[in-house]
């Protein structure tokens, strides 16, 4: 697929983490590190893409406000208003997500901001409405690095947490390739 002025950028919130949205917080802090992670990718993405335009997806999962509506606030306090995403305000997970964005991106070029480990499965239920975005992922563990330090080899919740991640996205592919 070529990118063109004509291409968007898709952001996928992370519903789990823009569950504590309060209105007495300014918006930056009614959004969990993920989908902060997917809306910096996101607002990075487009500034290579002259002339393309930011989609924001995400509907009022716990909360009255839709994750797009907060998001956009985020996006606007990021870059000083210098920003005017299209918003996607109806999705209640990614499936949603893959259906909703389709009618609006129809055959424009496409680029899916997700988390790197919610690739697979985002790419699989757009790939299902006959898209093929381009992937961009956001929030990458890069390990490579590292010094092998004694302290890797004892539990901590921060590897719980990574098992819990790749856990909830081997279950949503299975489910998918058992529904789809």
């Amino acid at each position: 697929m070529r990118l063109s002025s004509r291409s968007r950028c898709g952001i996928l919130p992370s519903s789990s983490s823009t569950a504590f949205r309060t209105s007495n917080r300014p918006a930056n802090l009614q959004i969990g590190t993920t989908t902060l992670s997917r809306l910096v990718e996101g607002l990075r993405v487009p500034s290579h893409l002259p002339g393309s335009r930011l989609l924001l997806s995400g509907g009022a999962v716990f909360d009255p406000v839709s994750e797009a509506d907060t998001m956009s606030a985020v996006a606007k306090a990021l870059r000083g208003g210098d920003v005017d995403p299209l918003l996607e305000r109806n999705s209640k997970d990614t499936g949603n997500q893959a259906r909703l964005i389709a009618a609006i991106v129809k055959d424009d070029p496409f680029v899916l901001v997700t988390s790197a480990i919610h690739i697979p499965r985002a790419m699989l239920l757009f790939r299902q409405q006959g898209m093929d975005p381009v992937p961009a992922p956001a929030e990458i563990a890069d390990f490579s690095s590292r010094d092998l330090q004694p302290a890797y080899f004892f539990p901590r919740a921060a590897s719980l947490a990574r098992v819990e991640a790749a856990w909830h996205e081997y279950l949503g592919l299975f489910w998918v390739k058992m529904t789809g």
